[in-house]
This record gives structure tokens, C-alpha cells and sequence, in this order.
């Protein structure tokens, strides 16, 4: 989106403003769920602050003349390769995940009854990533700001590949690239199939670099707040404040990587997103990611409130104060929470 877009979409007054489920195996996919809709929640807001991140593979200031396109970390070289976008199971027997906090991004969707990640991945590559679970309706839309990513995912119904073929990806699916996926021992079916993440790091080499996920704005100063309690499907997430950085916990326990270190944000965005019913599937949900909403950011210990923005689904996401002012987000890594109405409080 260029300046004059964005100018647009502010005078038409556009004003500032989802884990697991039960899921087939490895190549089965469903899709759609009961409408919803996108009025503000009353607690929604944005937040923008500074907030530490992944040290840089240099120790020299000079060296760091680049930002990580996806998280603005400063970088001595950014990796000629495009995104690459696993689809990662959030069930309480693939937990913990493997590779899910070395993603840039995280965007966590409603799907049956649970909720689900689309983990994307471009300056640091597990060689590990999973479980990998199947593709939803709610990705189409939110592959095209990835900037035609590679995208890892078990399979799908024949309405999800179907609605897929027209999306601006590689597809790296189990289904395209079987090679590429095994099963780890330890774990039962289906949450027990992972993906080859440097077999993906070969296939994203050479394709371009990704456009940022989220418009760049202005520091914004907020209000002091601790953090966020989120209610997605019957699945309870928790970030906090440390005084450095967010910690996520989920279901009333931390929650940790396969690493053993915990999920942790720079900067969380909580983005209040209408659901509707899926046509590849009426028992799925699919999010609605285009248009706007209200938005709550939270950055550095603050929190503003504010609105979403995203005329088009190769848009980034533009994030909005009440007065009109895009938001800046700290460096590091990013969380988009896709909630319903109603699911965010204050902690």
C-alpha cells in the first residue's frame, strides 16, 4: 500500500480500530463456521513501544545497516528468499511445537472449536517445524500479504485446494512435497507430522524477499497495561508484560516450544476479525481479513486503542490511532490474535 493509498483509506474515515479442534490427518483439511460479527469490542485497542528481540548474527552497530523485512530487527544482510508459511496444529497433544518461536510472525486463527497458527518464517529457518496440520479457507486471503510465500501445510478438502490454487504461493503441501514431511516418535497421530524446514528454506531461495505484514506508522505512546487475556473457541490465552517482552500462556500454563523457551512478542496485535461460514466446509469457520476492525496493540508495557485496516488481501495490515495515525511497531517478533468480539479483556 503507497502513501497515497493509505491517505485514501484515512479520509474515507476509516477510523482506527481463533485451538487445535478436532482435525483429519495429514492430508485432510475442513473448513467454515458460524458468522459473526466485527463491531469494536469494547476493551479493543493498539499499542506501540520498544521492546528487545533475536540478536543479530553481528556485533558490530556499523554492520546493521538492514531491517528484517517482518519483524524490523536490524540485520546485516536480509535472506534472499521469500517467506515461508507453515500451518501449525495448536491441540493439546501437539503441544509443545516445534520451531514455533524462532517464526517472525505468528497469526493465530479460529478453527473447529480450538485454534490454529499460520507460523511465518524468513529470517531465521528451524531445520524442524510442526506439527503440520491442514489448510483452512481463512489462509487464502492472509497468504496474499506474504508476498508469494512458500506454504507448508498437510492437505486440505477439495474446497481449500481448490480456493488455494488462485492463491500467489509455492505450494509445499504434503500432498506437493511428500518428501519433505515424516513423522516423530513420541507423539500420537495426527499431531505427530513435521516438516523439513531446511528442505523449505531450499524451495523459498531466490523468490524474493517479503513485504512487511504490517504498515509501517509513528511511535505511538499508549497507557500503561499488563496485558491481554484472549477466549478463542474455548481455548484461553494469556499475554504479559515482564518488563521486556510478552510471555504467553495458554489454558492457565506457560506455554513453551519443543525447545523448551517460552512463546514470547515484541508486540502483540489482537485484531478483532468477523468469522464466517466456510463454502469449502459448513463446519468451519473462516476469518475475514479484509476491510477493518478495532484493534488492540500491545508494545513495551502499553496498550493503544485503535482500528485495523486492509483494503485487499496483498495489503498489509495498516494499524490506526482514533485521530488517524498509523502505528509503529517495535522490533521483534509479532503475534496477530484474529479474535472475535467480546474474546479480549485487560489483565
Amino acid at each position: 500500500m503507497d502513501v497515497r493509498r493509505i491517505a485514501l483509506v484515512v479520509a474515507a474515515g476509516l477510523v482506527v480500530a481463533a485451538c487445535g479442534g478436532g482435525d483429519d490427518t495429514a492430508t485432510t483439511t475442513t473448513t467454515a463456521a458460524p458468522t459473526t460479527t466485527t463491531a469494536p469490542p469494547t476493551t479493543v485497542s493498539t499499542t506501540a513501544a520498544p521492546t528487545t528481540a533475536a540478536a543479530p548474527t553481528t556485533t558490530t552497530t556499523e554492520a546493521l545497516r538492514e531491517e528484517a523485512p517482518l519483524t524490523g530487527v536490524p540485520v546485516a544482510a536480509v535472506p534472499d528468499r521469500s517467506a515461508i508459511a507453515v500451518k501449525i496444529d495448536n491441540h493439546p497433544a501437539a503441544r509443545p511445537q516445534i520451531g514455533l518461536d524462532r517464526a517472525d510472525v505468528v497469526i493465530e486463527e479460529i478453527v473447529e472449536g480450538i485454534t490454529r497458527f499460520l507460523a511465518v518464517f524468513h529470517s531465521d529457518v528451524p531445520a524442524t517445524i510442526g506439527p503440520v496440520r491442514s489448510a483452512r479457507t481463512s489462509d487464502v486471503d492472509l497468504i496474499g500479504m506474504l508476498s508469494d510465500p512458500v506454504f507448508s501445510f498437510s492437505g486440505g478438502n477439495r474446497g481449500v485446494l481448490r480456493a488455494l490454487r488462485d492463491a500467489e504461493m509455492l505450494d509445499a503441501s504434503a500432498n506437493e512435497q511428500p518428501g519433505l514431511y515424516r513423522r516423530v516418535s513420541g507423539r500420537r497421530s495426527p499431531h505427530d507430522f513435521v516438516v523439513d524446514g531446511d528442505g523449505l528454506a531450499i524451495l523459498a531461495a531466490g523468490r524474493g524477499i517479503p513485504a512487511p505484514v504490517v504498515e509501517p506508522g509513528t511511535a505511538v505512546r499508549g497507557r500503561a497495561s499488563d496485558g491481554v487475556r484472549l477466549t478463542m473457541a474455548g481455548t484461553t490465552v494469556e499475554w504479559r508484560w515482564d518488563g521486556e517482552q510478552y510471555v504467553r500462556r495458554q489454558d492457565g500454563s506457560a506455554h513453551v516450544a519443543d525447545s523448551g523457551e517460552p512463546l514470547t512478542a515484541a508486540a502483540v496485535l489482537v485484531l478483532t476479525t468477523r468469522y464466517r461460514t466456510s463454502e469449502a466446509d459448513p463446519r468451519s469457520p473462516e476469518a475475514v481479513t479484509t476491510g477493518d476492525g478495532a484493534a488492540w496493540v500491545l508494545a513495551g508495557g502499553q496498550l493503544v486503542q485503535g482500528t485495523w485496516v486492509r483494503p485487499q488481501p496483498d495489503d498489509p495490515y495498516l494499524l490506526l490511532t482514533p485521530t488517524g495515525q498509523a502505528v509503529q511497531l517495535p522490533p521483534g517478533q509479532r503475534w496477530i490474535e484474529l479474535v472475535e468480539r467480546g474474546d479480549a479483556t485487560e489483565l
